[in-house]
Protein backbone atom coordinates (compact mmCIF):
# COMPACT_ATOMS: atom_id res chain seq x y z
CA UNK A 1 0.00 0.00 0.00
CA UNK A 2 0.97 3.05 -0.53
CA UNK A 3 3.44 4.76 2.24
CA UNK A 4 3.76 1.68 4.68
CA UNK A 5 4.53 -1.78 4.79
CA UNK A 6 1.13 -2.89 4.48
CA UNK A 7 0.63 -4.92 1.28
CA UNK A 8 -2.47 -6.19 -0.88
CA UNK A 9 -0.79 -9.85 -0.61
CA UNK A 10 -2.00 -9.07 3.01
CA UNK A 11 -5.22 -7.99 2.69
CA UNK A 12 -6.40 -10.42 -0.37
CA UNK A 13 -4.86 -13.41 1.17
CA UNK A 14 -2.11 -13.48 -1.46
CA UNK A 15 -4.89 -12.83 -4.34
CA UNK A 16 -7.77 -15.43 -3.09
CA UNK A 17 -10.07 -13.21 -2.59
CA UNK A 18 -10.37 -9.85 -4.75
CA UNK A 19 -12.51 -7.01 -4.19
CA UNK A 20 -14.73 -5.95 -7.03
CA UNK A 21 -15.98 -3.32 -5.54
CA UNK A 22 -14.57 0.49 -5.18
CA UNK A 23 -15.77 0.83 -1.53
CA UNK A 24 -14.37 -2.45 -0.64
CA UNK A 25 -11.08 -1.28 -2.32
CA UNK A 26 -11.66 1.88 -0.18
CA UNK A 27 -11.79 0.51 3.02
CA UNK A 28 -8.86 -1.77 2.38
CA UNK A 29 -7.04 1.57 2.01
CA UNK A 30 -8.55 3.16 4.73
CA UNK A 31 -7.60 -0.16 6.82
CA UNK A 32 -3.86 0.13 5.56
CA UNK A 33 -3.73 3.51 6.51
CA UNK A 34 -4.59 3.22 10.29
CA UNK A 35 -3.12 0.38 10.79
CA UNK A 36 0.30 1.44 9.52
CA UNK A 37 -0.40 4.06 12.28
CA UNK A 38 -1.15 1.81 15.15
CA UNK A 39 2.14 -0.32 13.55
CA UNK A 40 4.32 2.99 13.57
CA UNK A 41 3.20 3.31 17.79
CA UNK A 42 3.93 -0.35 18.00
CA UNK A 43 7.06 -0.25 16.56
CA UNK A 44 6.94 -4.22 15.58
CA UNK A 45 5.72 -5.69 12.19
CA UNK A 46 2.18 -6.71 12.22
CA UNK A 47 1.51 -10.31 10.47
CA UNK A 48 -1.78 -10.49 9.43
CA UNK A 49 -3.46 -13.41 9.84
CA UNK A 50 -7.17 -12.24 8.34
CA UNK A 51 -8.25 -8.71 6.33
CA UNK A 52 -10.52 -9.06 3.31
CA UNK A 53 -12.87 -12.05 3.61
CA UNK A 54 -15.93 -11.74 1.27
CA UNK A 55 -16.91 -15.03 2.97
CA UNK A 56 -16.55 -13.82 6.40
CA UNK A 57 -15.42 -17.40 7.28
CA UNK A 58 -13.73 -15.97 10.14
CA UNK A 59 -13.95 -16.38 14.47
CA UNK A 60 -15.30 -13.45 15.56
CA UNK A 61 -17.92 -12.76 18.68
CA UNK A 62 -20.38 -11.22 16.54
CA UNK A 63 -21.87 -10.95 12.84
CA UNK A 64 -21.46 -7.48 12.69
CA UNK A 65 -17.52 -8.26 13.02
CA UNK A 66 -17.35 -10.72 10.51
CA UNK A 67 -19.27 -7.75 8.24
CA UNK A 68 -15.95 -5.91 9.05
CA UNK A 69 -13.97 -8.15 7.15
CA UNK A 70 -16.33 -8.69 4.49
CA UNK A 71 -16.15 -5.11 3.75
CA UNK A 72 -12.54 -4.80 4.21
CA UNK A 73 -11.74 -2.85 6.90
CA UNK A 74 -10.57 -5.27 10.04
CA UNK A 75 -7.71 -7.30 10.80
CA UNK A 76 -6.93 -10.09 12.94
CA UNK A 77 -3.04 -9.89 13.14
CA UNK A 78 -0.35 -10.43 15.94
CA UNK A 79 3.21 -8.75 16.57
CA UNK A 80 6.08 -11.53 17.31
CA UNK A 81 7.25 -10.40 21.19
CA UNK A 82 3.91 -9.47 22.26
CA UNK A 83 0.41 -10.86 23.36
CA UNK A 84 -2.84 -9.99 21.88
CA UNK A 85 -3.58 -8.27 25.92
CA UNK A 86 -0.29 -5.90 25.54
CA UNK A 87 -1.82 -5.00 21.88
CA UNK A 88 -4.91 -4.14 22.97
CA UNK A 89 -3.94 -2.23 25.77
CA UNK A 90 -1.43 -0.35 23.95
CA UNK A 91 -3.79 0.55 21.23
CA UNK A 92 -6.55 1.24 23.49
CA UNK A 93 -6.47 4.60 24.63
CA UNK A 94 -6.07 6.26 20.34
CA UNK A 95 -7.56 3.31 18.17
CA UNK A 96 -10.84 5.36 16.80
CA UNK A 97 -12.35 1.84 15.83
CA UNK A 98 -13.18 -1.56 17.36
CA UNK A 99 -10.61 -3.18 18.82
CA UNK A 100 -10.58 -6.29 20.88
CA UNK A 101 -8.80 -9.67 21.62
CA UNK A 102 -9.32 -13.06 21.91
CA UNK A 103 -9.05 -15.33 25.06
CA UNK A 104 -8.61 -18.31 23.63
CA UNK A 105 -5.66 -16.77 21.07
CA UNK A 106 -4.28 -14.57 23.25
CA UNK A 107 -1.58 -13.50 20.50
CA UNK A 108 -3.73 -12.65 18.35
CA UNK A 109 -5.42 -8.84 17.94
CA UNK A 110 -8.10 -7.13 15.93
CA UNK A 111 -8.56 -4.00 14.66
CA UNK A 112 -11.44 -2.14 12.57
CA UNK A 113 -11.75 0.99 11.01
CA UNK A 114 -15.62 1.39 11.75
CA UNK A 115 -15.55 4.56 12.86
CA UNK A 116 -17.18 3.75 15.88
CA UNK A 117 -14.62 3.13 19.17
CA UNK A 118 -15.94 -0.51 20.35
CA UNK A 119 -14.12 -2.79 23.03
CA UNK A 120 -14.46 -6.41 23.43
CA UNK A 121 -12.58 -9.39 24.78
CA UNK A 122 -14.32 -12.75 23.41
Amino acid sequence: MVNGSLTWAEATRGGLFMPVHQATIEAIIRMATLAQEARDRIHRPFLITHWYDPSGAVPEPTRSDQNRHRLGDAINFYCPGLTGRQLYWALDPWWPGGLGRYADYPQLCYLDASGDRTRWIH
